[in-house]
Order: C-alpha cells, then structure tokens, then sequence
C-alpha cells in the first residue's frame, strides 16, 4: 500500500489486511495513471534562490517564483534514455531531407561578448558556433518545431514538462535527476559533453543527459513561448540545472546549447520491475 500511494495510485479500493498475488500488484503498477506532485515548494524555491546567490549576486527570487507545486495524473510513457545526438539527427535529415529553421533563416543563436546574438552559418551541422561536431555530441541549433519533426519520424513526441520533470525527479521529487548532490553539475565542463557522459539519472537510473547536458525542448507552452528543461553545459550556475527549472524560449529559435529527447505514450510503465523488486 505504502509503495502504491507513493507512486500516485490509488488504493481505496484495495483491503489493507488482504495478500494480492504479485501479478494483480504488477497489473496495477503497469497501466495505472500516476497522480503526482511536481514543481517547488516554497522552501525549495528559496534554497534554488540561496544556491543561485553563491555563484551570481544577479540572481533573483523571482526566477524561480514560477516553480509553484502543481498536481497533475501522468498516463504511461517512455522517455529516450539519452539525448537525441547529432549522429541520429544526421541520419534524419538525410533520410527525409528536412532542412532545419535554421539553416533556412540562414542563423542560429549564441552567447557572443555575453550576450545572445545571431550567428550567420550557425546550425546543427557546425554546433552553431563553428566548432567542431562529433557524432555522440547532443544536437543543438534546432528549434522546437525541428524537435518535434524528428520525434514525429521516429513514431513518437516531445514529453511534456510534466513527464520530463516526473522521470527527472522521480516520486520522491529529487532536486538533480541523480538525487540531492550538486557535485555533478558544481563545475561547468570547458567542452561539450556527449550524450552519455554524467552520472545515472532518473527513475532506477536508466537516463542520462537529462541535467547539465544541453537545455530540452518539451512539449509546454507558457504565454507564448516554449519550456525548456534541464539546463546545459554552458549553464554556469548550478541552481538552474534543477530539475524543476524552467526556461522560456520562443519556438522557432534554435542556438547553441538546445536540443531535446523525444518520449512515446506505451501501455504500460517502464519501471514496474524497479518497484516490484522493492517488494521482495
């Protein structure tokens, strides 16, 4: 009982005092609507505030104000393990011919003498900035709507940030995909990471890339522009690579730091072995 109410499914048609085979607790656990709790509480948003402040003294309390707990039911899906790669993207393109936003508009968006400005050429295939794109890196310089083409190809979606922050957190709703240690994300890397660098993150530690590898397209719209998840590389303070941070960005720009990872409704969960084994 205590493991099914931590996962958000309901009980009260289940009796305490009877044994259920494992069979009908597998049934339950694979196909039931999870209602979860996502988002801050107020004393998070002000420890995201706090750990901001040790690294930038620009920090403001109201970059996190929009965190606010929110209870949603989430049906079963699967996410990528990995960020989509530039190998991966590459073989999409030259199967479909898609020509990306960016390589249309002839730009793509960088932090230039710091500030965010439109870098001519820049692209997927250059990593935007000009320098040098390996297969493994994530692929980065693609819009929203370049993001969902790919997933769309693939049979599959964008998650939404709600299924992107459910799986980053976990039911116990972990400040880092990896738990509650800033060591991972304490020290921003010199060079870009690839898809499968950094610690295991994410419910039974399936995932990687989810936190400071590149910032995430998901499927949410907030006035109008997109949500972002995940904070990149180039993200130097730690308190935006949480994984209840949000960016906002308009969906037709792509630069140099965001890319995504699709997700695809399925019939049942794919973590139901991890929680039966907690029954053993």
């Amino acid at each position: 009982m205590p493991l099914l109410q931590s996962l958000g499914i309901p009980v009260s048609d289940l009796d305490n005092a009877h044994n259920y085979p494992q069979s009908a607790i597998r049934q339950l656990i694979d196909g039931t609507p999870r209602r979860v709790t996502l988002g801050s509480t107020q004393e998070q948003i002000r420890s995201a505030f706090a750990l901001c402040r040790q690294y930038s003294s620009a920090c403001q309390m109201s970059w996190y104000g929009d965190e606010g707990l929110r209870n949603v039911t989430l049906e079963p899906f699967d996410l990528d393990l990995v960020p989509v790669s530039v190998q991966a993207f590459r073989q999409f393109v030259q199967t479909t011919q898609y020509k990306t936003q960016a390589e249309t508009a002839g730009f793509a968006y960088a932090v230039v003498a710091g500030t965010l400005q439109p870098v001519n050429g820049g692209s997927w295939r250059n990593g935007v900035k000009q320098r040098p794109v390996q297969d493994d890196f994530p692929v980065v310089g693609v819009s929203f709507q370049d993001a969902a083409a790919y997933c769309r190809s693939k049979g599959k979606r964008l998650p939404s940030e709600d299924e992107w922050e459910y799986i980053a957190r976990g039911p116990k709703r972990h400040t880092f995909p990896w738990g509650e240690n800033i060591d991972p994300v304490a020290t921003a890397p010199t060079s870009p990471p690839s898809v499968r660098d950094g610690p295991s993150e994410g419910i039974g530690g399936r995932y990687k890339g989810l936190s400071g590898n590149v910032w995430q397209w998901v499927d949410t719209k907030v006035g109008d522009r997109k949500v972002l998840k995940g904070g990149s590389w180039l993200e130097p303070n730690p308190a935006n690579k949480r994984a209840a941070t949000r960016r906002y960005e308009i969906s037709s720009r792509a630069d140099e730091d965001s890319g995504f990872r699709c997700a695809k409704s399925a019939a049942a969960w794919p973590d139901t072995d991890l929680w039966l084994a907690q029954l053993q």
